[in-house]
């Protein structure tokens, strides 16, 4: 084999590896209800919080102290999550649905194997 062969080989072996790493932790959001997924399963929330402090912070310019930066970034996420919370962002009828279901489910698999 050429040089360059064996090193898209050990490239492809380093992907796969990185996959199989990570593959469970990507479809996590599978373990929440089906009405829930397409709110977790991105970073949009998280990606549009940090650009409204990216803006906020832009319009001060400069701070006078560390201070200052960490009160204009605590009262931005606490006015977003308040913005979340009262939008309801998840439906937790369906979070408390779904847990029970699992619960009764782990209950059965412990009483069929005994």
């Amino acid at each position: 084999m050429k040089r360059q062969e064996l090193e898209e080989i050990v490239k492809q072996d380093k992907a796969v590896e990185v996959f199989e790493a990570g593959i469970a932790d990507a479809l996590t959001y599978l373990d929440f209800p089906r009405g829930h997924h397409s709110r977790i399963r991105t970073t949009k929330g998280l990606e549009r919080l940090f650009e409204e402090i990216k803006r906020r912070t832009r319009v001060v310019g400069v701070f006078p102290d560390e201070t200052s930066l960490i009160a204009l970034t605590t009262t931005v996420a606490i006015r977003v999550t308040e913005e979340w919370a009262l939008r309801r962002y998840l439906e937790m009828g369906l979070l408390e649905a779904h847990e029970k279901v699992q619960v009764g489910a782990s209950q059965f698999t412990k009483l069929s194997r005994r």
